[in-house]
């Protein structure tokens, strides 16, 4: 249980340590946390009718699971008498979180705000000292924790660095990159592994000795016709061409969501947390429900909801020889650069697996970034096509002959500020005070945007951003038109999440219900099946050898093995 408890701690420094913006200012991400909190904390006092510590610690910190509750209470104890301070002084969220010494004010900078300034506010705030934190600049790697050199703990870390750096499972006792446990880039994140103690059984591979005695593949399809004494594998699969399916991407490609009634106090209930732990563990991320590689209805109500369809789903159903041969590499962050590495997570043999389905996309982070001058740190059209190459070379060499390749070109985000921009977000709803153009200025203000070029009020950079992506584009398509490799072929897709909308309103919804409520960035849950289908269509009309003919022993494997082992 100690040791269990430790992993956990560690877990959650290595996922801040990996996914926080060190380059921030004002106070950055932890300032932006505070106000969020505070204002959530506030809120619930409002709609309850007590004070800020009773609707912190019943609202709040009793509803999260444990050991959060006992986090929350503790930070509660440290920070409560400043919040009867300024309840008391009825002070802002904002104006708070600066008193307590999370945000600041550097110097020459605006007084960075979420929630509508007090009456009189002069633009200037002079910031306490700013108190020592857990997590501070200079803390980049889990190997600055003493902890990694006691006895007993350095595998720990080891196994955590291997998880957060190479985006691989945390819990694989063979290590062949799939794990029975499903979170912590786990079986949610790829199939799941059916023997954890033999590196020559996982998901994908071909079936040794036509697993006549055994699986060896993990897709539920093994032993023989007693009359016959023909495998079944032989005689459902063979000759069916199966394709595992792999999606190479960014946040959007693992389906990033927060849970907008995390941020709304008139409907936070005992279940609103329920998920949090498993959110934590995947991420903030749900490849289990993402458009290339969700596998299961929605078992989350509380946390997420909307249609549920993917490109592993539809695949599946006209082979189910590839029962769980899935892979879902998409990183928080991920852009083309970094993508050069992240591509050697994936799970394949070049000889003894079957070919796969690839859809290599990086729709956003090559033009967005948090910095104010945004253009200069987005990736060139040279080193775009470079970064791409460099990918696709990798996989010619790693993956079998027979297999496909989509390359999908960058979004084009002015939609997000055209869609949402008057809108009111989560935290803004019961008070109607905080839009989304609120939100965008104050991420900038902090330096923590995830797109300083999109999330914007200049319509002249939002334009530029677009050109960029769109110069982009051009080179991914150019690279399927001119570039040709010797184990897989190539096809090209736009990301057109105007497209998207356009399908979703068609079927009698609303625009801004395919964007993410709390980011107002990612694809939601309508976006990310909207955009399997509408990726899925394209297949079926320009990339057909991609989707692979159905397999007319579908009923019979069904009748034989019904749900095949399940995920």
């Amino acid at each position: 249980m100690h040791r269990l408890l430790l992993c956990s701690i560690v877990v959650v420094l290595v996922l801040l340590q990996h996914n926080v913006v060190l380059g921030d200012a004002n106070g950055g991400s932890t300032c932006a946390a505070c106000s969020l909190i505070v204002g959530l904390v506030e809120q619930l006092a409002q709609v309850h009718s007590t004070d800020v510590i009773t609707a912190a610690e019943q609202y709040l910190c009793n509803n999260l699971p444990s050991p959060l509750d006992s986090t929350c209470t503790v930070l509660l104890d440290r920070f409560g008498p400043s919040l009867i301070d300024a309840a008391y002084h009825k002070q802002t969220p904002d104006i708070i979180c600066h008193n307590i010494g999370l945000c600041t004010q550097e110097p020459g900078t605006n007084f960075c705000h979420l929630f509508p300034l007090p009456d009189g506010f002069n633009g200037n705030y002079k910031s306490r000292p700013y108190p020592p934190l857990l997590l501070t600049k200079e803390v980049r790697s889990i190997d600055d924790y003493p902890m990694c050199d006691l006895p007993g703990v350095k595998d720990i870390c080891e196994h955590i660095n291997r998880f957060a750096d190479g985006h691989l499972p945390l819990q694989d006792s063979d290590l062949d990159k799939y794990s029975i446990d499903p979170t912590l880039r786990g079986s949610h994140w790829r199939g799941k592994d059916c023997d954890d103690t033999r590196s020559d059984v996982y998901p994908g591979r071909r079936p040794i000795n036509m697993d006549i005695t055994y699986d060896s593949n993990c897709n539920g399809i093994y032993g023989a016709d007693p009359q016959t004494g023909r495998p079944y594998e032989e005689l459902y699969c063979a000759n069916t061409n199966p394709k595992g399916v792999v999606i190479l991407g960014d946040s959007a490609a693992a389906h990033f969501h927060l849970p907008p009634e995390y941020f709304m106090a008139e409907v936070l209930n005992k279940d609103t947390f329920k998920d949090v732990l498993m959110l934590l563990t995947d991420e903030f991320d749900w490849p289990e429900l993402s458009a290339i590689t969700a596998f299961t209805s929605n078992e989350w109500p509380e946390s997420i909801d909307g249609p549920v369809d993917s490109i592993y789903m539809k695949l599946y159903d006209r082979n189910r020889c590839i029962h769980r041969d899935f892979q879902n590499i998409g990183v928080n962050g991920a852009r083309s650069g970094s993508m050069t590495d992240i591509v050697k997570s994936l799970a394949r043999n070049a000889t003894q697996d079957y070919p796969l389905f690839i859809v290599l996309a990086l729709v956003g982070n090559d033009v967005c970034n948090g910095h104010p001058d945004t253009i200069d740190h987005m990736t060139t059209p040279e080193d775009y096509r470079s970064n791409m190459m460099t990918t696709l070379r990798y996989l010619d060499n790693n993956i079998p002959k027979g297999s496909n390749v989509m390359l999908v070109g960058l979004a084009d985000g002015r939609v997000l500020w055209d869609t949402l921009h008057d809108r009111m977000h989560p935290i803004g709803q019961l008070n109607k005070d905080v839009s989304y153009k609120n939100l965008y200025d104050y991420l900038n203000c902090l330096e923590v945007s995830p797109c300083t070029g999109w999330m914007n009020s200049n319509e002249t950079l939002r334009n530029l951003t677009s050109q960029r992506a769109h110069n982009l584009s051009i080179q991914a398509k150019n690279i399927v038109d001119t570039e040709h490799f010797q184990n897989f072929t190539m096809a090209y897709m736009d990301y057109d999440v105007r497209g998207f909308m356009d399908m979703w309103e068609d079927m009698g919804g609303q625009d801004w219900e395919v964007i993410e409520p709390v980011d107002g960035f990612h694809p939601s849950q309508t976006g990310q099946s909207l955009t399997a289908q509408y990726m899925y269509d394209l297949l079926t009309t320009n990339f057909p050898d991609a989707i692979g003919k159905v397999n007319e022993n579908n009923d019979k494997i069904i009748a034989q093995f019904g749900g095949q082992g399940g995920y």
